[in-house]
């Protein structure tokens, strides 16, 4: 099995030692990377429930393995966190590639990030009531177990798992506050100390967002644990991702010998579950086999990133999905795991508003290409889904494999859907042939053919209440800030949330608010604006149609597909500009002042969109 390299894993809340600890996945999961540093960021070894009559076979292979992978090279940083802080007299001990510590600065590519477990915020660790916590401890850690039972009991009878520990925390407002003051603390030490990203574990609550106070803001972080999450965070090329392990069911899981002493415990009873008439498992193990799905995403761009965090969920109870990311241009984080990576080709824009050809060429190698889809392995899936990825396009036609295209591009093998007047032929052959697939499901601002279906829209907009606190939300990639801010700033006082790659935190100047490219930030401005400007996209320009948004749209110059976007929302009475500058600006002064359309958008059935496309 290939190996995928990583500059930076951090996990924690392993608790070893204690019948909830996914070791089985975790090992799993430290077997199938190879990080250049692996943080162990608190509560590795669970010290406060250790017990010497449990700590399986596969507990000390977790240890062996992270032993193994130092060996080899990696670093590894264990950081103390309150269940094993025995561990902490021996701070600033290091052995080889080996290092104990209560905490760690680092810097990645200039941004200062600290990590430490998270446990010095909370008052369930001192005096007494750490020993109550310990307590605590115990019946939490039987609340696990018995959640793992009868979620292999739903699973074995078809119906979706559910979490008891979850939905107990959930259910009380203290310890959904005490989730809440954890981040903000944290985040308020960080912004004071000048860090850009801080690290926690401690919690068991996986999050990635931006938290902004007076004082500034900063990209906030937690690991989550491998009790309930099975969750990792991973820094790769400048960005952190949420990894999160699929969870096996208790009855896939091997027997292990436990540490040889004559007690009765829950363990025992498990063996003796799976040793109850194994042989009728089996027919029903092979008879709800899971499918096996390749969903490929062309990165090129945040929509399809964003559709695919929608989309995952639903897959994931059709079959057991892995996750194919292709090209580097978007800049959201890939918040679900993914297990293949190429750079496939990416598009490079010019300052102001265009395609840079020399660029995106010289960047593009057909040669690796070729090599990256003859690695690709299509044909061990029932079902590839490719969302405009060439490099599974290309393994697919290689190995005869057959693929569902499914996407916005699908929609273009329809000539029912809108084109400009001045079509390209040289933009229809890359629609048409760039990712060719067997079969065609699109997505479209409107139903042009019976193959079409609406947009995905965020499960955040489909639940949100649209206000208009009269500020412009602007993003538009293809433009630098010396290009179009002279403009912004003559419709003073005015607001503009100005959302920019190359910014890695809030600031306003004058009337001008300056944001990174977060998915909080963006999708909390655009509920509340008075309008949108933006590019020629699908994703964003149909989420604020279906948010009842104003609307202006600039399609890059040179890319067909914006141009075609561009000729459907003209039909409907949107605004488009062919490039922004001063001779176009009372264009766009004046959209600013006119009233909205009236437009309604149908926001996508993904179970109905699902059904048709597993039906053909």
């Amino acid at each position: 099995m290939t190996k995928r390299k990583l500059e930076v894993v951090v996990i924690s809340d392993i608790h070893l030692g204690t019948y909830g600890c996914h070791a089985d996945e975790l090992l799993d999961y430290l077997k199938s990377i190879d990080p250049d540093q692996l943080i162990l960021n608190g509560d590795i070894i669970d010290i406060w429930n250790f017990s010497k009559h449990y700590f399986p076979k596969s507990h000390i292979q977790v240890l062996r393995q992270i032993l193994k992978m130092t060996e080899k090279g990696t670093k590894t940083w264990y950081i103390t966190g309150n269940h094993d802080e025995a561990l902490r007299k021996y701070s600033g001990t290091r052995i080889g590639n080996f290092t104990i510590d209560d905490k760690l600065i680092l810097q990645l590519d200039d941004k200062k990030t600290w990590i430490f477990h998270g446990d010095v915020f909370d008052a369930t660790t001192k005096g007494w009531a750490r020993f109550i916590a310990k307590l605590g401890g115990k019946g939490y850690d039987i609340l696990i177990w018995l959640n793992r039972l009868i979620n292999d009991m739903l699973s074995f009878i078809g119906k979706e798992k559910i979490s008891l520990s979850k939905r107990v925390k959930s259910g009380v407002k203290k310890a959904v506050q005490w989730i809440s003051n954890f981040e903000s603390i944290a985040s308020e030490l960080a912004i004071e100390q000048k860090f850009d990203t801080v690290i926690c574990g401690h919690i068991h609550q996986p999050q990635s967002r931006w938290i902004t106070n007076d004082h500034g803001s900063v990209h906030y972080l937690n690991s989550g644990d491998w009790v309930e999450n099975c969750s990792a965070l991973e820094y790769q090329d400048g960005m952190w991702n949420l990894y999160f392990h699929p969870e096996k069911s208790l009855r896939d899981q091997p027997v292990h010998n436990e540490i040889e002493d004559e007690v009765f415990d829950l363990q025992l009873a498990i063996t003796q579950l799976k040793k109850y008439d194994e042989t009728k498992l089996k027919p029903c193990k092979l008879k709800n086999r899971q499918m096996k799905i390749l969903y490929s995403v062309q990165a090129t761009g945040n929509g399809h990133i964003s559709r695919a965090h929608q989309l995952y969920p639903y897959l994931c109870e059709m079959g057991e999905v892995d996750i194919m990311l292709s090209g580097s241009n978007a800049t959201l984080p890939m918040d679900i795991p993914v297990t293949y990576r190429s750079k496939g080709m990416s598009l490079f824009y010019s300052r102001c508003g265009g395609l840079d050809y020399l660029k995106t060429w010289k960047a593009f190698s057909y040669r690796q290409i070729r090599k990256n889809a003859r690695d690709l392995p299509v044909e061990k899936y029932d079902l590839v889904i490719n969302d405009f990825d060439h490099v599974t396009a290309t393994a697919c036609r290689l190995k005869n494999v057959p693929s569902v295209q499914f996407g916005h591009q699908a929609s273009f093998m329809s000539a029912a859907t809108p084109r400009p007047a001045d079509k390209s032929i040289i933009g229809e052959l890359i629609l048409k042939k760039y990712a060719p697939a067997t079969r065609y499901v699109g997505l479209h601002f409107d139903r042009y053919d019976d193959f079409i279906f609406p947009p995905v829209i965020k499960e955040s907009f489909l639940q949100s209440k649209p206000k208009d606190h009269g500020h412009i939300t602007v993003y538009t990639p293809a433009y630098q800030t010396d290009c179009i801010e002279n403009i912004f700033r003559q419709i003073a006082p005015m607001e503009v949330h100005w959302f920019l790659p190359h910014i890695t935190s809030p600031y306003k100047d004058g009337n001008i608010h300056f944001f990174p490219v977060d998915q909080q930030f963006f999708n909390e401005s655009l509920i509340h604006c008075h309008g949108l400007v933006t590019g020629g996209g699908f994703e964003t320009p149909a989420e604020a149609l279906y948010l009842k948004k104003k609307l202006l749209i600039i399609p890059i110059d040179g890319q067909y597909e914006q141009q075609c976007n561009a000729a459907a929302l003209e039909k409907v009475g949107i605004t488009k500009l062919r490039f922004l500058d001063e001779s176009t600006a009372p264009i766009f002064f004046d959209w600013v002042k006119k009233e909205n359309i009236s437009f309604t958008l149908e926001a996508n059935d993904i179970r109905e969109t699902l059904h048709y496309l597993m039906s053909k």
